[in-house]
């Protein structure tokens, strides 16, 4: 009974690790997906005729880096 017990609470533990691990890797994604997005919009206003838009476009940059 000890033995069984111990070792459905080692299973769970190693359980719980490889949830941890999938979720770090989903929200990782998810963020670089979003810089490569933010990135991608602000770097397209830099090639705008105006003046305002080519402006926001390095707000928008700075924005990205912080």
């Amino acid at each position: 009974m000890d033995a069984t017990k111990r070792a459905l609470t080692v299973v769970g533990g190693v359980g719980g690790v490889v949830a941890l691990v999938i979720a770090y890797r989903r929200q990782r994604d998810v963020e670089q997906g979003r810089f490569v997005e933010r990135f991608g919009a602000a770097a397209a206003q830099f090639g705008a005729t105006d003046v305002a838009v080519r402006i926001a476009g390095i707000y928008a940059m700075a924005g990205v880096a912080a």
